[in-house]
């Protein structure tokens, strides 16, 4: 480690803080497209009882909610075989 040290670039947190801009957030809002929604009514549908009850845990309803509006084979002009994973979207989402 001694032999390295002078050639090895160390910086502490705080000074890169100092250069680093501040984070900003752009939200984007735009509609889901027809087979996200079909998902998405599917999955909510299924844990309908289990949100409507007080004392559940949403956390599994809204992910599972969450991965059926980001999933890339449910956007427009998605991956070869869409049709086919959207037919079984909706299948695992009925059972």
């Amino acid at each position: 480690q001694a032999l390295l040290r002078p050639y090895m670039l160390r910086r502490t947190k705080a000074d890169v803080q100092e250069k680093l801009p501040l984070k900003t957030e752009t939200l984007v809002k735009v509609e889901l497209t027809v087979p996200q929604k079909r998902v998405y009514r599917a999955v909510l549908d299924r844990n309908l009882a289990h949100i409507a009850n007080p004392r559940a845990s949403l956390s599994n309803a809204f992910m599972q909610l969450r991965k059926a509006c980001n999933h890339p084979r449910l956007l427009e002009g998605g991956a070869d075989g869409e049709e086919e994973a959207i037919r079984r979207a909706l299948d695992a989402a009925r059972e």
